[in-house]
Order: structure tokens, then C-alpha cells, then sequence
């Protein structure tokens, strides 16, 4: 790794510069509008430039939508690296967070690198000046930072670090090694989900006579990888690869194979891509500043030839980078700048950041990027649905150089054109500082990190494009109601980015040949007729992003007939009835605790039964029969007494007096 250097001032200017010509927007018409930059940094705090303008600050996004960035300041004399967080479960920025050593330390940071894998794991590594260490501290999603933790081995000096998305959601992170005179390409892989580092690294050994450098390590969602690194030989300097091919019955780095020679040298400005089928897109810049790109079909022996990139006429050409889309398209950008460089100063005719586009076979033609002003320094995102998102700076004139907006164009996925460029920022011009950082998330929110130019300081700042709609959760539908009879239906409305009142979510019950509508979270709504009505929820965000969402269906019915009530009027309750030669007995007594008997007497004879106990709440009745020998005449009326059985006898509490029926 080249040792720290701000760029020479007229490098920078010239790279800064775009002439433009204008081009359709993009084919599906949708282009997100960013809203205002939020300072992430105090204003008189500085971030500072590192080496290379593409590590000056570095942004991620995890899969549920929680963003981190990072950048190095100045504290306390010394470069110190920072992150802050922006949780979704939260949706508001965290506190900064030092995690390299503290300026009481005396160390500084060199280079570093930010990576969110699949499961949501936050990685940050970093080297310091020394060229020894590769620090590198890890989170769990919601956890805390892990202590910081040296990937090399102590004895080894590191020439060159690149960091990437392993097979799997694994982190890889690659380094060219120098250990006691034996050089070799290192390739250390993290485990899915987890913040230290157990595996071994892989060695990719290297020819005496070879010193590997300057590289970059990439993988596909598959497992795929590539690492690729600029080698020098005796007279010589040449590009080599080796391939991770995941699907290998002895999954392992090949040996390395040679890219391309070219004895001008070649830059620490190397970038790689892997397609979804394995290919592989590169593009560099060599030792004399022009940009070539080279590819490689997964399963061939050789790469293609080196394809010059650029007007023929360009005197300059820096900060390549390249992204796969989802259908395997190569889309690489560059700064391109026509100009005669005298002394400290610098005479500009033409310049432009271009991009171009690989898919099958060959490397299409060059298209500028759309929009009104002169600009440079782009940098590219891309989510796994293809949508992509470039980013650069710009001055309306060349007059205007130590101005430079943030400027940003799409191509959403499955368009052949970048949309018109959207200033999203106002910066004064500042050497490195005005690389930006950006991402795009799976929902095609796109974010822009960089360091804003103040009177007081460089502090950093982000804005985002809210381009996905809200989430809706907690739906409530019941599953029938009644014509005419009002049901309740409820559902919770949130967005990542912007706000969602309850007036922005709209119900809809949809019958053939009759629809309705309800707007809030909550909502109480009556059918007029009866059938089974699909209803939906929509609910709309402050960016005018919709999200509709079918909510399952509801049986409506007609009410049931009114039930009309006969009363029925029931005979009184005769305690002691008489019919024929069988008295029946039924009347209450004090409790069903105890125990009583019915007797009676006819004629000489004597008759006794035990009585039937039922509790009604409160309530004993008691119940029995009495059978006698023969029926008493139409005007016999009887007595029977009730008696309460005790230990000493029988105690009588009520007489009953016959009555026939």
C-alpha cells in the first residue's frame, strides 16, 4: 500500500470537471428525490483524506434497512476512525463511536474499510502507518463492537488490503504479505453471522522474483470470488488473479493466473466485479493514469484482452470502478478529462465521467452522464434487483472549480439509459474530501456520505432518496360481519425514511359491482350488501411512495329474522298434589345439607318417604311420592308432614295440605 499522500492539486481539479451531454431519463420514468443533507459531524470538526479519495468515508446498509458510516477525523492530533448508526427499529442516528486507538495512543489510522453482510453484521478494518496490522472490529445487529482483533500475523508487513462480501454472507478480506522475505496474497474469511475470525488464512503463494500489491477481493450471491491483485516482476508489472469457485468438490483459490502486462505500472486504483454466473468485469488504472477494463468467463482458461476505456484524446483518466447488475451486465464509470497541465496550474478544453456497459461480449460505447453541469470523481452502487446509482461531483463551469456539488444519477433495473443528474448538496471544493460514498438498499433507497466543505471544518453529511413505500404490519380484518352492523379493521403503517400519518392509510372493500373506501389506521365501516368483499390497505409515505397490500376478505350477510317469543303460561307449583292414590310431593326446604322425609296418614295406616334434595342457587327443593293402598274419596284432603331427620328423631317444619290435580 502506497504510503499517505494528498493528491497533487491539479490532478484532483481536472478529475472534478465533466462536460455533459443530455440523455433520456431512465426507462421507467421513477427517479427518487433526495432530501436535505443531515450533518453527521460537528461543523469545526474535520474529516480528514486519506490516501486513496475513494477510503475518505465509506457507508453500508444492512438487509433491514439500518445504515452505518464511517469516516477518519482529526482528534486530539491524531487520525482516529468513527462510525455512527442509523438503526431502523430506531430510524434516528446514534452517537459517534471512536473504535480505532484513541489519539492518547499516538497511533493513526492509514487506510480502512465498512462492510454490512446478509445476516446484518457490521465489519470495519483498518491498517495503520506501520504497515503490520490489520485491525478489524465486528457487530452484531443491535449489539456492541467487538474488541478489535490483528487479521496479520505480527511478522508480516501488508502492501495492500481489499475487503468483501464472502460466499454465504461469509466476509473476506484479502492482503498482499511480505513475512521475513517470503510474499505471498492472503485471503482470510470470517464466518457467516459471527464477529471473530477462527478460520485460517488461505496463502495464494506468489513467484520469488514477484511482489503482489494494490488489490481488490469480490464474490457473487452465489460464492463465487476473485481476488486480484497488481504484481511487480524484474522489468515488468502485470495484473494476476486467482478464482474461489464455490461449487468445486475442494472449494480452494487457484493458483494465480496472469490478467494482462503492462510495463507503464499500474495504480492502487483496481476494481472487480462478479456476475450472478460467475464472470468476472475489471477495470484499472495504469501507471501512466488511462483506464482499461478486461473480463473473464467463469469455466475459460484466459482472460480477454485489455479494452481501452476513454476518448483516445484524454490526457487523464482516474477513479474506475465497476458493479454487476442481476442479469450479469457489467456497468463501469470513470473520469475522463481532456487537459494541458502547466506547472501548478492547468488549462482545460473537455472533460467528462463516463460510463459504458459489458453483457455478453464486448464493451459497449461510452455515454457521459446526464446532466447540466461539468463534473468528476463518480463512484457506484448497486442492490441485487439490478437497480444502480452513481454519484460525483461538479461546478457549473471550470470557473466555478472550488464549487462542487454532490450531484446523482439512477438506472433502475432493467433501463438502458442513466436518469438526469439531481443536485442533492452544496460544498466548497476541498482536494479529496469531495469523493462521495454511496449504497442503494434492497428496497432502492439510495444514500450519498461525504465530507461538506464549511468556513468552520470538513464535517461529513448524508442524504437519502426515499424510493421504497411504507411497511404495514398488524392488519386486522375479522372474518364476517352483517349488513348495516359497522366492524372494525386496523393496521400499523411505518417507513424508513419518511413519516406516515393515519390520514395516509386508505382501506378498500371491493364486491363486484360495489367498492368502498375508509382512510386511517384504524377504521369502523358498515356493508350494505351482503357477499364475501376483498378488502386491501395502502398506505402512502411523505415522499409519495405507496405500498398496497391485500389484506384478506370478509363475508358480509344478511341479519337473521327477528325470533318472536310464545309465552307459555305454566301451571302453579301445587306442593302437595293428589291424584288418585299417589300424592306428590314438591316444596323447599332450609338446605341441602340435610336429610327429610314426607309423612302422611290414611285411614289406619301410615306412610313415609324419603325426599329428593336439588339445589337451584340458593334454592332446595325437595321432592317425592307417597303411593297409598287406595284413593281417598273427591273430598279427602290429606295431611303430610315434612320432617328434618335428626340424630334424636324426626323434627316436622312444615304440613302440607292436599289439593287434587
Amino acid at each position: 500500500m502506497p504510503t499517505r499522500r494528498v493528491f497533487p492539486h491539479a490532478l484532483i481539479v481536472a478529475a472534478c470537471l465533466l462536460a455533459v451531454a443530455t440523455a433520456p431519463a431512465n426507462a421507467s420514468g421513477l427517479v427518487p428525490t433526495f432530501g436535505s443533507p443531515q450533518l453527521l459531524s460537528a461543523e469545526n470538526e474535520s474529516a480528514v483524506p486519506l490516501s486513496y479519495p475513494g477510503l475518505n468515508e465509506r457507508m453500508s446498509t444492512a438487509p433491514d434497512g439500518t445504515v452505518t458510516v464511517a469516516w477518519v477525523k482529526s482528534l486530539g492530533g491524531h487520525d482516529v476512525l468513527v462510525v455512527r448508526q442509523r438503526p431502523a427499529a430506531t430510524k434516528s442516528w446514534g452517537p459517534e463511536q471512536v473504535l480505532s486507538p484513541g489519539p492518547d495512543e499516538n497511533y493513526d489510522v492509514f487506510a480502512f474499510f465498512l462492510l454490512t453482510d446478509d445476516t446484518g453484521v457490521s465489519t470495519v478494518l483498518w491498517t495503520d502507518a506501520s504497515l503490520a496490522t490489520i485491525m478489524t472490529r465486528s457487530q452484531l445487529p443491535g449489539g456492541q463492537w467487538s474488541p478489535a482483533e490483528n487479521l496479520a500475523n505480527g511478522t508480516e508487513t501488508v502492501m495492500g488490503v481489499g475487503v468483501g462480501e464472502g460466499p454465504h454472507g461469509q466476509v473476506a478480506v484479502s492482503w498482499a504479505s511480505n513475512d521475513q522475505g517470503t510474499k505471498s496474497v492472503k485471503v482470510r474469511l470470517r464466518d457467516t453471522g459471527a464477529t471473530s475470525w477462527t478460520q485460517e488464512p488461505a496463502v495464494i503463494p506468489q513467484d520469488a522474483d514477484e511482489s503482489p500489491g494494490a488489490q481488490t477481493i469480490a464474490f457473487n450471491a452465489h460464492g463465487d470470488g476473485v481476488v486480484i491483485w497488481a504484481a511487480e516482476v524484474p522489468g515488468d508489472r502485470l495484473l494476476r488473479a486467482s478464482y474461489y469457485d464455490v461449487d468445486a468438490d475442494d472449494p480452494h483459490w487457484s493458483e494465480p493466473v496472469p490478467v494482462t502486462s503492462d510495463a507503464a505500472g499500474y495504480t492502487n486504483m483496481i476494481q472487480a466485479a462478479v456476475a450472478p454466473n460467475g464472470n468476472v468485469g475489471l477495470i484499472w488504472a495504469n501507471g501512466n493514469l488511462r483506464v482499461s477494463a478486461a473480463t473473464y468467463a467463469a469455466g475459460s482458461p484466459d482472460w480477454s484482452d485489455p479494452h481501452p476505456l476513454g476518448a483516445s484524446g484524454s490526457t487523464l483518466q482516474v477513479m474506475p470502478d465497476v458493479i454487476s447488475d442481476a442479469d450479469g451486465q457489467f456497468i463501469a464509470v470513470w473520469q475522463d478529462v481532456w487537459g494541458i497541465f502547466e506547472g501548478d496550474g492547468i488549462t482545460i478544453t473537455d472533460a467528462n465521467a463516463s460510463t459504458t456497459t459489458f453483457h455478453t461480449s464486448a464493451w459497449g460505447a461510452e455515454s457521459i452522464l446526464p446532466g447540466a453541469h461539468p463534473g468528476g470523481a463518480p463512484v457506484l452502487g448497486a442492490n441485487r434487483d439490478g437497480d444502480a446509482v452513481v454519484a460525483y461531483t461538479a461546478a457549473p463551469d471550470f470557473s466555478q472549480r472550488h464549487h462542487l456539488p454532490v450531484l446523482v444519477s439512477f438506472r433502475p433495473s432493467g433501463a438502458s439509459s442513466w436518469s438526469d443528474s439531481t443536485q442533492i448538496a452544496d460544498s466548497e471544493f476541498n482536494g479529496t474530501l469531495n469523493v462521495p460514498s454511496v449504497a442503494i438498499d434492497e428496497g432502492g433507497n439510495a444514500m450519498v456520505f461525504w465530507a461538506q466543505n464549511t468556513p468552520d471544518g470538513t464535517p461529513v453529511a448524508f442524504a437519502v432518496a426515499d424510493a421504497s413505500g411504507p411497511s404495514i404490519d398488524g392488519v386486522s380484518v375479522p372474518a364476517s360481519a352483517q349488513v348495516n352492523t359497522s366492524v372494525d379493521f386496523s393496521a400499523q403503517a411505518t417507513d424508513l425514511w419518511s413519516t406516515v400519518s393515519g390520514n395516509d392509510v386508505t382501506w378498500t372493500f371491493t364486491l363486484t359491482g360495489d367498492q368502498a373506501s375508509e382512510t386511517g389506521s384504524s377504521v369502523s365501516h358498515a356493508f350494505a350488501n351482503p357477499g364475501t368483499y376483498s378488502v386491501a390497505v395502502s398506505a402512502t409515505d411523505a415522499a409519495g411512495n405507496t405500498t398496497t397490500q391485500d389484506a384478506g376478505t370478509i363475508t358480509v350477510t344478511d341479519p337473521p329474522p327477528p325470533v318472536v317469543k310464545e309465552k307459555t303460561k305454566l301451571p302453579p307449583v301445587i306442593p302437595a298434589r293428589l291424584a288418585g292414590k299417589k300424592i306428590t310431593i314438591t316444596t323447599t326446604v332450609p338446605n341441602c345439607s340435610a336429610k327429610f322425609v314426607a309423612v302422611t296418614k290414611f285411614g289406619t295406616t301410615k306412610y313415609q318417604t324419603k325426599l329428593k334434595l336439588t339445589k337451584n342457587g340458593k334454592v332446595c327443593t325437595a321432592t317425592g311420592t307417597i303411593t297409598l293402598k287406595k284413593a281417598p274419596s273427591a273430598r279427602t284432603k290429606l295431611r303430610v308432614a315434612i320432617g328434618r331427620v335428626t340424630k334424636t328423631g324426626t323434627k316436622t317444619i312444615a304440613t302440607l295440605t292436599t289439593k287434587r290435580g
